[in-house]
């Protein structure tokens, strides 16, 4: 095979099959943790869990996740103000 012809299955090789992902999921109800976990979990990506604010910043910084999945109505947060700024330097807050 022509290298040319192998390099761009490499490409589509690596495009098709991303690196998982270090995702921290964040939720005071465990149903709902374990729900995500499970879906997350299936794709191949490793999942960090926090049930609350300060274990979530506890977890952020030990982990350093690539994305966050973050309740915003979660009780003793102020979730809201964290998805409404702009991040493009930092980790996406979902």
């Amino acid at each position: 095979m022509p290298a040319a012809m192998s390099n761009a299955g490499q490409d589509v090789t690596a495009l098709t099959n991303p690196p998982p992902l270090r995702i921290l999921i964040v939720d005071d109800d465990p149903a709902m943790v374990g729900a995500i976990t499970a879906l997350v979990g299936a794709e191949g990506h490793q999942v960090i869990t926090a049930y609350d604010g300060l274990a979530a910043v506890k977890r952020f910084r030990e982990e350093q996740p690539d994305l966050v999945l973050l309740d915003l109505v979660m009780s003793g947060c102020a979730c809201p103000e964290y998805s409404t700024r702009p991040h493009p330097d930092r980790v996406p807050v979902a």
